[in-house]
């Protein structure tokens, strides 16, 4: 997550390895062709195949949308919005 970011704390703190830590959630849009599974509401997807550069997250769907984040291959995510089409993407 980059300074300014928005998420919710779903749990923690808790210690481990001299740090608290805190389960957090980040809400944003990603291009859904670097997902595995079908992106439908309320599927769990997981992002693949972006050669270990990772996909962006952004504010709101399209390219114009701020970056808030960033998550790599194999890293799960739950479809809360969507599909949108903008700029040639699914999103």
């Amino acid at each position: 997550m980059f300074d300014g970011t928005k998420f919710s704390v779903l749990t923690g703190p808790q210690k481990g390895d001299s740090y608290e830590w805190l389960k957090v959630r980040l809400e944003g849009w990603v291009a859904a062709n670097w997902l595995s599974g079908e992106p439908r509401v309320g599927a769990s997807v997981t992002v693949k195949d972006t050669g270990n550069l990772g996909l962006w997250v952004r504010e709101k769907y399209g390219l114009e949308g701020n970056v808030i984040g960033k998550v790599f291959d194999e890293t799960r995510l739950m479809i809360l919005e969507g599909p949108v089409s903008s700029h040639g993407y699914q999103w």
